[in-house]
């Protein structure tokens, strides 16, 4: 083929520099996000498991340019899942929502501090 491939090939000479060091780049982010997406889906199944403290903001991975064609099957793969758990993460504050409001319902409402009773008579 003349010219560049679409996966960053230089003819005969493999991957340019750039396109080599892009991939490696989102192999990482790739790697990164499927530890994020692992961890959410061990939390779903079992959320006994959720860490002590606080987890820091998520920040987008320092990756430029679209994803090489040698990982986009592994993206697609990925954000699948994220799409499963973000829906089961869903599903299961639906349930705890509905559990809050049972629990509301079947306690008895407090009394108010104060006097129980007013002297109408006075």
């Amino acid at each position: 083929m003349i010219g560049r491939s679409p996966a960053g090939d230089q003819g005969r000479g493999g991957p340019t520099p750039a396109a080599a060091t892009t991939t490696v780049a989102w192999q990482r982010a790739l790697a990164g996000l499927e530890l994020e997406v692992r961890l959410a889906e061990l939390l779903v199944a079992d959320p006994s498991r959720v860490p002590d403290g606080v987890r820091p903001a998520w920040t987008p991975p320092p990756v430029e340019g679209p994803v090489p064609p040698a990982l986009r099957e592994q993206a697609h793969d990925l954000l699948r899942r994220q799409d499963e758990v973000r829906e089961e993460l869903a599903r299961a504050l639906e349930r705890s929502h509905q559990d809050l409001d049972r629990a509301r319902r079947s306690t008895p409402a407090q009394r108010p501090h104060g006097p129980a009773y007013v002297d109408v008579s006075a």
